[in-house]
């Protein structure tokens, strides 16, 4: 629910006239990219703290490796993963 008090904040302040596509370029000018430390897929966030992952916007890693292809009898998710790691990018990232 904090996420979407964000974002109504974020929405309130624009002047009215403003387009979808203005909104989008705006978060577009504010996105940063990495690879995530847990799973080493790719990151990303919008001028914020929160990181998800670009495949799935999903935060957790558990989740980003959710495959709908696999044969039955084999798990969805990739099970190596732990269940409480979330986006996180490598150390030394900017």
């Amino acid at each position: 629910m904090g996420d979407m008090h964000t974002i109504r904040q974020f929405l309130s302040r624009l002047p009215r006239e403003t387009t979808v596509g203005e909104v989008l370029d705006m978060l577009a000018d504010d996105r940063d990219t990495a690879t995530c430390k847990h799973c080493s897929k790719p990151i990303e966030t919008h001028g914020g703290d929160r990181w998800f992952h670009v495949s799935d916007g999903s935060r957790g890693c558990r989740a980003a490796s959710f495959n709908h292809d696999r044969p039955a009898g084999e798990s969805a998710w990739d099970e190596t993963l732990s269940r409480s790691w979330t986006a996180t990018p490598a150390t030394g990232h900017a």
